[in-house]
């Protein structure tokens, strides 16, 4: 929110336990990314938007200037996210750590296809289905999950019509293979699954006490503004690693070896990469500032970070910095950074205000003024700010919301990895 520190960062999200490094050989163990927003509700977050609202609202008496402020973190940030701040960009993280389904994730993979022997008939088919829900799906990522599994609901049902029509059957049984294989004890959150496996009511009801325990645990944690960022992920693994052991021990060994057979013989996921979408246009700008619509309107080819922002965000401010450095030290590689102010305020929505400011801060790389929204509303995006990684074949592969560096986060440099990464992949090919 412009003008507004409200900040919050990936670094919430925890790390993948050292079980997620073993091969499919051993169990899988699922990371469930707890539903919720990620944020430090503190007095300090309290006080800094009441001040905003009190400025914008001087004429309303206190109780008022504060149910406002109380409205404004409840509607942009009290809210369940889909989508980790700082999304794996293993394939088999992806799935679990994300509201896409697994389906869609898995058979976007090259791997994943030659596994099942697709042939070039099917592949179109499954091409087809794909550019019809990937991009929709992903748009979801951060409804609440009431609202995103109605609307998701359709999009998954139009898919496996889908995968009816293009798998042979031995097809079909491996994708689900694969399928219950990427969950992990994921599964154990799935009807369809936990019918085969044998779970019983006792049992289901006993999986869910854990698993609202594990998320009270986590919320509890990641909203303590006085632990360390190491040390909020030390506690959120060993917080992570004694659910896997409670969830473990509520299914009985015969389910334990259903489980395993429902898995097959097992796949490599480790190397593969998460893609979760074809990008979303970048068209609708109001106008261009650096003579951006050209380099904007095909991005395939190149791999390209696209931020939104507006200028009178302290935290999109903090973020410039570190763009500006992605610019100088990769523009030479291909690398293609946009820019798209979105507007808050009345100021933002000068586009002289937004010229002088672009100037200010000698900013080179193309800029959109999005006053409509148009752009915003596109990519679904919700935070100021916010920055998205697209790589060379135009799909969706990172992104992370809030100030990059917040308290420890690294954000920076995780992101500039990945961008490394992206540039790699691109050079060979």
């Amino acid at each position: 929110m412009g003008g507004l520190d409200c900040s919050f960062s990936g670094e919430d999200e925890p790390e993948r336990s050292a079980a997620d490094s073993h091969s499919n050989e051993g169990v899988a163990f699922a990371d469930f990314t707890f539903q919720s927003r990620r944020l430090r509700f503190t007095q300090d977050l309290l006080t800094n938007v009441y001040e905003g609202c009190a400025m914008r609202f001087t004429v309303f008496p206190y109780p008022a200037r504060m149910a406002c402020a109380v409205a404004v973190l409840a509607s942009m940030f009290v809210r369940p996210v889909a989508a980790a701040e700082r999304p794996a960009g293993n394939l088999l993280a992806a799935v679990r750590q994300t509201s896409m389904p697994a389906e869609v994730l898995l058979l976007g993979d090259a791997a994943v296809r030659r596994e099942l022997s697709l042939s070039p008939a099917q592949r179109e088919q499954l091409d087809g289905g794909l550019a019809a829900v990937a991009l929709p799906l992903w748009l979801l990522r951060d409804r609440a999950e009431a609202d995103r599994t109605t609307a998701e609901k359709p999009l998954v049902e139009k898919f496996r019509r889908v995968l009816d029509a293009a798998l042979e059957k031995r097809q079909a049984a491996r994708l689900k293979e694969l399928v219950c294989q990427a969950r992990g004890l994921d599964v154990l959150h799935h009807a369809e699954f936990r019918g085969e496996i044998g779970i019983d009511a006792e049992q289901s009801q006993q999986i869910e006490r854990l698993f609202a325990e594990y998320h009270d645990k986590q919320a509890s944690l990641v909203s303590a503004a006085d632990v360390a960022a190491d040390e909020r992920q030390r506690r959120l693994r060993e917080v992570n690693d004694d659910y896997q052991r409670k969830l473990l021990a509520a299914v009985e060994p015969p389910q334990q070896q259903k489980w395993r057979e429902l898995r097959g013989r097992p796949f490599e996921f480790e190397r593969l990469h998460a893609r979760f979408c074809a990008a979303p246009p970048l068209s609708g700008a109001d106008e261009w500032i650096n003579g951006g619509a050209s380099a904007a309107a095909d991005l395939r080819g190149k791999v390209a970070a696209v931020h939104f922002w507006a200028f009178g965000c302290i935290n999109c401010q903090r973020n410039l910095p570190a763009y500006q450095d992605w610019h100088g030290r990769f523009v030479g590689r291909g690398l293609v950074i946009v820019g798209v102010h979105t507007p808050e305020t009345q100021a933002e929505r000068s586009v002289e205000n937004v010229r002088r400011k672009v100037q200010e801060l000698q900013i080179a790389y193309p800029v959109a003024i999005d006053g409509r929204q148009a752009i915003w509303n596109a990519w679904a995006n919700r935070i100021w700010p916010s920055v998205y990684l697209i790589d060379r074949r135009g799909f969706v592969r990172f992104w992370w919301y809030g100030e990059l560096n917040y308290n420890g986060a690294q954000g920076e440099k995780f992101m500039r990895e990945r961008i490394e990464q992206l540039l790699d992949e691109a050079q060979a090919g």
